[in-house]
């Protein structure tokens, strides 16, 4: 497959937004498709109206599927189904890991969308939470999603959540990858480099996240 024409763009400007998230996007395969912009395993697909959106817009797209590719969202997801099995709840999951990537973009000083979801405005929607200063040091998107569908049977809450993610705006963009080829321990090891660069540049996508 080729590699991506309409990612370009966003790639070249993102090294001046942010450089930890752009040593991590050096690691992501980038394709085109014909479908909604999406990203599963190590690669990261756009749309064909990705190029005409305006390069911010643009560029924080592809922070964000970075980080959820750093994050091995697509593969916690497919293992996540397979722990669940019929029970598992894919855009719940999608929910959990999009909210969790907003809260590292916010604590980056990255704008984000307006609406858009965030972790800590979803587990003020969940009934008996503590509430954390840094809710990404308290929750990833495991737990996450364990807490959002707990609580999506106590059917209040249920809607309370659903109402949160329209009202947001949210749609999913996350497809499954292989769960036994995530490569923890290799993404780790890409990890520690751009997060103590952003850290010591107090800003940055990999600023502040556990």
């Amino acid at each position: 497959m080729r590699h991506s024409s309409r990612a370009g763009a966003a790639l070249a400007r993102l090294p001046e937004v942010d450089p930890a998230i752009a040593a991590l996007s050096l690691w992501c395969i980038y394709r085109d498709t014909s479908e909604a912009p999406h990203s599963a395993g190590d690669t990261i697909y756009f749309g064909p109206e990705f190029p005409g959106l305006p390069l911010s817009e643009q560029t924080g797209g592809l922070a964000q599927h970075v980080l959820h590719v750093a994050l091995r969202h697509s593969g916690r997801r497919a293992a996540a189904r397979q722990r669940y099995g019929a029970r598992f709840r894919g855009r719940l999951y999608d929910l959990a890991c999009d909210a969790l990537v907003n809260e590292a973009r916010l604590q980056g000083k990255h704008a984000l969308p307006r609406p858009a979801v965030r972790a800590a405005e979803l587990v003020e929607r969940l009934p008996g939470q503590e509430r954390f200063d840094n809710v990404l040091a308290e929750w990833d998107s495991d737990r996450l999603y364990a807490a959002l569908a707990e609580a999506s049977g106590t059917g209040d809450d249920e809607g309370a959540v659903e109402r949160y993610a329209a009202a947001q705006g949210f749609e999913p963009d996350l497809k499954d990858s292989d769960p036994e080829n995530t490569e923890p321990e290799e993404w780790t090891g890409r990890d520690e480099e751009p997060m103590r660069a952003g850290q010591k540049a107090g800003s940055g996508g990999a600023a502040g996240t556990a």
